[in-house]
């Protein structure tokens, strides 16, 4: 998260707070329309399905990104699942979630 002053309209700055949760969030429904798109063809069509859970850690974070609360999970920022190669869904989301710090859960369904 980064905050600054905006200062476009010099009579009236603000401060603003960029969400770079937002832009992780985005390469996800990326990769999950990619995925509902069948656009992984050539991966071996096996019975894998999958549910990945990304959450923040830090509910300061979570509540700006507009995380949504989840009673076992904690703050839930994403969340997919696949009917095949579930495996590899997941590691396609870890691979985008690297460069965050963020939490992986995923299961088998």
């Amino acid at each position: 998260m980064k905050i600054f002053l905006n200062t476009t309209d010099i009579k009236n700055p603000t401060i603003e707070i960029t969400n770079d949760y937002n832009q992780l969030r985005t390469e996800l429904d990326n990769l999950q329309l990619s995925w509902r798109n069948q656009e992984h063809k050539n991966y071996a069509r096996v019975l894998d399905a999958n549910w990945v859970c990304v959450t923040i850690p830090n509910w300061r974070d979570a509540k700006a990104a507009g995380a949504k609360k989840d009673g076992y999970y904690g703050w839930v920022l994403w969340s997919a699942s696949t009917q095949d190669s579930g495996t590899r869904f997941a590691n396609e989301v870890r691979k985008i979630c690297s460069k965050y710090n963020v939490s992986i859960s995923e299961r088998q369904l």
